[in-house]
């Protein structure tokens, strides 16, 4: 943490553009306590992190409950810094709110609005990240989460896998990712899971400072669009679940005789569905058996037991359901002919081209 206070209840501020030795000076004339629980922290001054007080003991401290890893650091202060430069925006660092435990990274206040802004580095449940979300909007804060670049890896231009953080971020409508060393801000306004922790998406790209010579990481709705097609081409040709082979089987079906809206983008569902022409085959055919919507996710779940939760299941259903009536595409099939990987690439192309942009900008609500 960057904030601690004096023996005398002095507040102090390390501002990273202070000079160690400065701060070393501090160290020694001065001892800190933390100003959330009163407890003793000790001044941290290394070679590869920035300054920074800690709890001699951690666990004795309801507000800092997780230990700050340098990126974690660079990342607050790198934010605190470009806030600052805003005008009309006051911008407090680990300030305490009132009747809350965990206090925020920063909190902002503009003129007709406030935040709370929590830069999360290191795992973190759905639990811990909807109790503080209620929190902070119980306050009168609008949260903002912002993840780190250990949370998203690239493999291909619009194709992202979750390492870490995945329920977390399958949480999040319009998810932000800062890359501290390249100080770019990265938004992803519209997630489409593909299978469990890779997702197709759409993003953005903000230069933090004017040093920045990266290249721009954004990426277009006609460049998702590729890559979903691209994966859904193949998915034919994938060994299946066991238990939805079962399935298929009890039910005389034959996998690959789907119609191609098995298979379709569906935004922000969580992250830990199967992939998604096998859990949307399940629905399509509870939906074309007109089948109750607790039973189509009681089969969901007889299908792949332990996956998700039955409220992950619900949306899953619920905006899988919207893009179909959306897109007029509720019509359903008895028979289909098997279809050659030609063909089927052939057939999701013309697909696409027809309702692909429809797909991937239903995303407002």
């Amino acid at each position: 943490m960057f904030v601690a206070e004096t023996k005398t209840g002095r507040a102090i501020w390390l501002d990273p553009a202070i000079p160690r030795d400065e701060v070393k000076k501090w160290r020694k004339r001065e001892a800190f306590r933390c100003p959330a629980c009163q407890q003793d922290v000790i001044l941290k001054i290394g070679s590869e992190t920035l300054p920074h007080f800690a709890h001699k003991q951690r666990e004795a401290c309801v507000s800092f409950s997780e230990g700050e890893t340098a990126v974690h650091l660079s990342g607050k202060a790198l934010l605190f810094e470009v806030l600052t430069g805003w005008q009309h925006t006051e911008v407090k660092i680990e300030a305490m709110l009132p009747n809350l435990t965990q206090r925020p990274d920063l909190l902002v206040t503009t003129a007709n609005k406030r935040y709370a802004i929590e830069f999360q580095h290191s795992p973190l449940s759905s639990e811990a990240y909807q109790q503080r979300t209620n929190g902070y909007v119980a306050a009168g804060y609008t949260p903002v989460w912002i993840v780190s670049q250990a949370a998203v890896n690239r493999v291909k231009p619009s194709t992202f896998r979750f390492q870490r953080l995945a329920k977390f971020s399958s949480l999040h409508r319009n998810l932000r990712l800062l890359h501290t060393n390249e100080r770019i801000l990265y938004t992803f306004p519209f997630l489409y899971p593909y299978a469990p922790h890779t997702t197709i998406a759409i993003t953005n790209a903000f230069p933090l400072s004017k040093n920045t010579h990266r290249p721009s990481l954004t990426t277009s709705i006609q460049e998702a669009i590729l890559s979903w097609r691209l994966l859904v081409s193949t998915w034919t040709l994938r060994p299946l679940p066991k238990r939805l082979t079962t399935y298929y089987l009890q039910l005389g079906i034959t996998y690959p005789s789907f119609p191609l809206e098995v298979g379709i983008p569906v935004v922000n569902v969580s992250l830990s569905l199967p992939a998604a022409p096998h859990w949307q085959s399940v629905v399509w055919l509870g939906l074309r058996s007109a089948l109750p919507f607790a039973q189509i996710v009681r089969e969901l779940q007889h299908v792949f037991p332990g996956v998700v939760c039955d409220k992950a299941w619900e949306s899953a259903i619920g905006k899988y359901k919207e893009v179909l009536q959306m897109c007029g595409l509720t019509r359903f099939y008895t028979q289909r002919p098997f279809l050659t990987k030609a063909e089927l690439t052939k057939a999701y192309t013309q697909f696409y081209t027809q309702f692909g942009n429809q797909f991937f900008r239903h995303s407002k609500k």
